[in-house]
């Protein structure tokens, strides 16, 4: 997979956290047996530790400094993937990174990921939240 970017003004992981935020809110309703991780009342953080810790799924957290990944979380369909791209090109490639938000290169699809009900692609999502945090 192949990964497009999108620069922002504020820190790439605080605008990843932000938008996974934004994207759980858009989510909608718990989907099918995801009632059963249900947090009706969670915040910014239950959310971001949800994802970090790949909450609604048994198995290994996210241990990548430079990739976020949420697939359903407290039950809302979310199958979202960022990256962080100043960590991810100074660790793959030593550069010194850049201040941007990387995302996969393909359409996301509205069957897929609920978010898309308040955002038209991944550059609105990350857009909005960069914004959200100027």
């Amino acid at each position: 997979m192949n990964i497009d970017e999108i620069e922002v003004e504020n820190d790439p992981e605080e605008v990843i956290k932000e938008a996974f935020w934004l994207a759980y809110q858009a989510a909608g309703s718990p989907q099918g047996m995801g009632v059963m991780s249900a947090h009706p009342n969670a915040d910014k953080n239950d959310v971001w530790e949800n994802v970090i810790n790949a909450g609604d799924y048994p198995g290994d957290p996210n241990t990548s400094e430079a990739e976020f990944y949420g697939d359903y979380v407290f039950g809302k369909m979310m199958k979202l993937r960022l990256y962080d791209m100043s960590v991810m090109d100074a660790n793959m490639f030593g550069l010194g990174g850049e201040n941007a938000v990387g995302f996969p290169d393909v359409d996301p699809k509205p069957s897929y990921q609920a978010w898309l009900t308040h955002f038209d692609n991944y550059q609105h999502l990350i857009q909005e939240a960069d914004a959200n945090l100027s």
